[in-house]
């Protein structure tokens, strides 16, 4: 819990900054943000009450920032946010399923994931605004899906421990469950590395992939 708590509000001070700084205005944004700034408070009410140390969480969002070509960084964050936000959204349908979770822990999730469905719609129509050409798009969406899979951890504030999404039980949810749905349109490429799970598929840098 205190690992996820801190990864969380990390995770939407990430997507606030990259809001404010790289993406035009407009309600729909505005919206967005105020929401996520109280799901970043409220983690960093439940890390505190968990105790959680000073540690940082691994990187994860900001590594878009390293990108030079806007539309190029653009694109891969709102496929990084849509993967983060039907995550949580999954998580909390875990969550819900268990019997013995802590009422506030799954009270939190609860509110978080409700106003987290109402993101994914947003995420995915600025993907399909975007007016990057199929290839490209194609491109992006193939190292997306190597970097989830590579830092997988990262999503829930643990240090690597060079552990791949693909070996892990989560991406048979990741490949099957509706909570991930937008994701598996706006990525296919997750159908590949599932049919390929023991092939060695790697990709350039995210920054390296997108410069201009």
């Amino acid at each position: 819990g205190v690992a996820i708590a801190v990864a969380f509000a990390s995770l939407e001070r990430d997507l606030i900054r990259f809001l404010k700084g790289d993406h035009p205005g407009g309600r729909s944004i505005d919206l967005l943000l105020e929401e996520e700034v109280r799901h970043a408070e409220m983690f960093d009410r439940l890390a505190a009450h968990f105790q959680a140390g000073s540690e940082p969480p691994p990187d994860t969002f900001r590594r878009l920032n390293e990108i030079q070509n806007p539309e190029h960084r653009r694109y891969l964050f709102w496929l990084h946010c849509l993967f983060f936000e039907e995550l949580t959204v999954w998580i909390y349908d875990a969550l819900a399923r268990d019997e013995n979770i802590q009422p506030t822990w799954l009270a939190a999730h609860r509110l978080h994931a409700r106003e987290e469905t109402q993101h994914v719609l947003t995420d995915s129509a600025y993907l399909e605004l975007s007016t990057l050409d199929t290839a490209t798009r194609t491109q992006l969406s193939r190292a997306f899906v190597l970097y989830v899979d590579a830092h997988i951890d990262a999503f829930f504030g643990i240090a690597s421990k060079g552990r791949h999404l693909r070996d892990l039980p989560l991406f048979d949810e990741v490949l099957r469950h509706r909570a991930f749905a937008r994701t598996r349109t706006h990525a296919p490429y997750l159908a590949t590395l599932g049919a390929r799970r023991d092939a060695k598929l790697v990709g350039p840098p995210l920054d390296l992939l997108a410069e201009p």
